[in-house]
């Protein structure tokens, strides 16, 4: 059986508030009405056209099943940085978070895998920066060098 899905229009007016941009900005921007904007806010309707939650959703740059599902508390976006709120709304960005909480969930306390990304940063660095490489390293040849301990 399949679960409906509801519109929250108020998530389109917390997200629109939280970037600063007024309700009829936003419908001049994406080409709609400033009551239609209102409407959709205040749940008065709450059906708009799969059209309509794309254009929205890729002005205020998120996913536009934010509208639908509930990935964050709502009352905690205002308080979030921005560039953090954009990350997690992307979902080019699922893999990342993947990573992050298979990191969290594998013992190592979060100051060991820091200092191992710094070190792998450096290792890449230093590679990167040798004053006679016979060919410009890919994006891998880093990492295989510091494995075997090359590179130095």
């Amino acid at each position: 059986m399949f679960k409906a899905l509801q519109f929250h229009g108020d998530r389109l007016r917390d997200k629109r508030k939280m970037l600063g941009i007024t309700a009829k900005n936003l419908a001049k921007k994406v080409g709609l009405s400033e009551g239609y904007v209102s409407t959709l806010e205040t749940g008065e309707r709450n059906n708009p056209s799969v059209d309509v939650l794309n254009t929205l959703a890729r002005e205020l740059d998120f996913n536009a099943m934010y509208f639908f599902e509930d990935p964050l508390p709502v009352e905690y976006l205002p308080e979030m940085d921005k560039d953090l709120l954009r990350f997690l709304m992307d979902p080019n960005n699922k893999k990342w978070i993947a990573f992050a909480k298979s990191a969290k969930g594998s013992g190592f306390e979060f100051d060991v895998l820091k200092e191992f990304l710094d070190f792998m940063e450096m290792k890449r660095t230093s590679i990167e920066n040798s004053p006679n490489p016979s060919v410009p390293p890919t994006r891998g040849d880093w990492l295989r060098k510091s494995i075997k301990g090359e590179g130095e």
